[in-house]
């Protein structure tokens, strides 16, 4: 008896506690709980000093695009960008911003912002780039701010800007990336370990990579930034994990994954792509014909056959 009244005081106990932590999860109303998510995120927008990088797709694997933003306490928001839509100069323009509550917490640029808002614009067609210019706010934190369109669903991120990063000069690394990756070449091979070639990336409208598997063709939507590419969905590999970011290498030569650097991609050129771009760019090719082994000459008749056959030569210099 005296064991059966322990028990019976230890449930009462444990009721107890579940009814206090009820009342402390519940005692504030629906709406105090949105205005407290709103102030916080308001504060964790104009806090950042140099503001943010915005990893806008329009939608789910449409191409992406790098934005800068800074959210000012007098509710304008200066806005930069350099990317096709603007013809691919570095341009900033200033607008308003706010965050209704009133039945989700929404991140809305209410005023138009000619680098933003013209994703959401129909334009003569009646769809335009199909983006958005208010975006539900899934979390927010000083680190990362988490957005979801509000009419495409598109996954969007809001990353601190480093608060030495200039912002022209950000738009030129990703310049440099895309120079170095992308220029002159037709897509991207992804690599497991440095061995498996997994995937064959065709590149494509200036954010968009496209493969095929099991004769379905699939795109997927990426941004470049400084460091590399990000891509709106993670790549097809053999693990199952999370492969979205990829940073080039010290050497220039792969797209590493940040989770697992046992992905990595490379560049895909044909060898006139590679002599016509890169070798031309970026290096010299210099040998002596004269005092090369049988194994040098063969190998460059076969070059040159291969290069005459694509229309180009190799010459003398």
């Amino acid at each position: 008896m005296k064991k059966s009244a322990y028990i019976l005081y230890g449930l009462v106990l444990l009721l107890s506690a579940c009814s206090r932590e009820e009342e402390s999860l519940f005692n504030q109303s629906a709406a105090e709980r949105l205005n407290e998510m709103r102030e916080k995120t308001m504060g964790y927008l104009t806090a950042a000093p140099n503001g943010w990088e915005l990893r806008y797709f329009p939608y789910a694997q449409a191409t992406g695009y790098a934005l800068l933003c800074h959210f000012d306490e007098d509710m304008s928001v200066m806005v930069a960008a350099k990317n096709s839509v603007v013809n691919d100069q570095y341009k900033t323009e200033r607008s308003m911003w706010d965050i209704d509550f009133t039945q989700s917490v929404v991140l809305t640029f209410n005023s138009y912002n000619p680098l933003l808002s013209i994703f959401a614009d129909p334009m003569s067609d009646g769809i335009g780039y199909g983006g958005d210019y208010e975006f539900v706010i899934l979390s927010s934190s000083p680190e990362a701010i988490k957005l979801k369109g509000k009419k495409t669903g598109a996954y969007i991120d809001l990353l601190p800007l480093d608060a030495n990063q200039n912002w022209e000069d950000y738009y030129t690394q990703i310049d440099r990336i895309n120079e170095r990756t992308f220029l002159g070449n037709e897509g991207l091979l992804m690599y497991y370990n440095g061995y498996d070639t997994l995937l064959t990336m065709t590149y494509q409208d200036g954010g968009q990579m496209t493969y095929t598997r099991n004769d379905m063709d699939t795109t997927l939507g990426f941004v470049i930034t400084p460091s590399g590419i990000h891509f709106y969905s993670s790549t097809p590999n053999l693990t199952g994990a999370e492969t979205k970011d990829f940073v080039l290498n010290e050497t220039l030569t792969r797209l590493v994954c940040t989770t697992d650097n046992n992905y990595f991609f490379s560049s895909y050129y044909d060898i006139v792509q590679y002599f016509d771009v890169k070798l031309a760019q970026h290096a010299y090719w210099r040998f002596n014909p004269d005092y090369s082994d049988l194994t040098t000459q063969a190998a460059l008749q076969v070059l040159n056959q291969t290069v005459g056959a694509k229309g180009a030569t190799i010459s003398k210099i």
